[in-house]
């Protein structure tokens, strides 16, 4: 349901033809965090004199964004845990390589559920994840979770009831605005561009510019590394300033278009007009690009959060990647066949068009 379009291609090639330029060989380094690198090794650099985090980036670990409660007051793994993780990844990955399927049903219960759209073919490396003895991402603050508002807590419930990708037959389905940002094919937001979903990133790099072209949706993001926003007017995915600080790219993202009207499935990800990040990317080993953002938004958080990661180069300088949009598609037909279900639904039910009267109680009973 995402839109792919001829220029989409025609860029990818020009992305893939710069990448070829400056691609550097990869290897294998240890996890670490931004601002460390792989001891004896020297971060490269571009042609003029900036550091290189040129290539096709992606998350594999197995640590999650928030610490499970399971977790609770744990950040860290034991030794039993970790080996029950490597030991479930091995097989993830030889069924992988037999090209055995992960169990889904295989006719949804409802026209209004989904779940058969994809399968691991998509989102398949052909290799096992990292192990990361952490139990979140979130470093900050200390419990591992996203320290959201008692009122954004509800929006997010309210999402997951109707608006998720797999919603109660009650949903109104009245618009096409009724449905996620992702699934209309326009994004899952800026935040979630590092480590949202299965998709890679591919950074690109000029004098003055770094380009980062996320797989989902053909999200990218033109950032200027002098200091100067990337543009005058609010955007969907905000206008970035990045500079440089050492072999750190720091890039800070403001003057979103206020989209918290929309439908979010993971509310932490929405534009609103006081989000505010602090993103950071440092090369810390041949194959390996440490990230770290903190996110501010009194609309929707507490206080301020950061994430910790790093990501895997999935490129080589004798295997060089480009990468299509798998889901969405021209003119998004899913919306349409979604919506006119409802419509055919209403027509051999009439008292099925009572479900439209649960919003308004849902927004009845929002906090204030």
């Amino acid at each position: 349901m995402r839109a792919r379009h001829l220029a989409t291609a025609i860029l990818s090639s020009i992305i893939l033809a710069l990448a070829l330029a400056s691609v550097p060989a990869a290897g294998q380094a240890p996890t670490a965090t931004p601002g460390d690198t792989t001891e004896g090794w020297t971060p490269p650099l571009t042609a003029w004199g900036e550091p290189d985090i040129q290539g096709v980036w992606q998350r594999e670990t197995t640590a999650p964004l928030e610490r499970p409660d399971s977790f609770d007051g744990r950040a860290i793994l034991t030794d039993e845990e970790v080996a029950a993780r490597e030991n479930a990844e091995q097989e993830t990955l030889s069924k992988g390589l037999e090209g055995a399927e992960q169990a889904r049903p295989t006719i949804a219960e409802s026209p209004f559920q989904f779940g058969n759209e994809y399968n691991r073919f998509w989102g398949y490396t052909g290799r096992a994840k990292k192990i990361d003895r952490r139990t979140s991402t979130i470093v900050d603050p200390p419990d591992g979770k996203i320290p959201m508002r008692p009122e954004a807590k509800w929006t997010q419930a309210f999402h997951a009831e109707y608006v998720s990708n797999y919603p109660p037959e009650e949903h109104y389905n009245n618009s096409w605005k009724d449905r996620d940002t992702g699934e209309r094919c326009l994004t899952d937001g800026t935040l979630g561009q590092m480590w949202g979903g299965t998709g890679p990133n591919m950074f690109i790099q000029g004098p003055g510019y770094v380009t980062i072209l996320h797989e989902q949706f053909r999200d990218r993001r033109i950032i200027p590394t002098d200091g100067r926003p990337s543009s005058p007017v609010p955007t969907w995915g905000g206008n970035a300033s990045g500079r440089w600080e050492g072999n750190t790219l720091v890039v800070e993202t403001s003057q979103f278009l206020d989209k918290s009207g929309d439908s979010w499935q993971s509310l932490w990800k929405a534009a609103t007009p006081t989000l505010h990040l602090i993103e950071r990317w440092t090369r810390i080993g041949p194959n390996e690009l440490g990230y770290s953002v903190t996110v501010t938004d009194p609309s929707l958080f507490t206080n301020p959060w950061t994430v910790e990661l790093s990501l895997t180069n999935l490129e080589t300088s004798e295997a060089p990647l480009v990468f299509f949009e798998y889901a969405c598609h021209e003119g998004n037909y899913g919306i349409i066949n979604i919506l006119s279900a409802a419509r055919g639904v209403e027509k051999t039910n009439p008292s099925f068009k009572n479900r439209r009267t649960d919003y308004p109680k849902w927004l009845a009973r929002q906090p204030k």
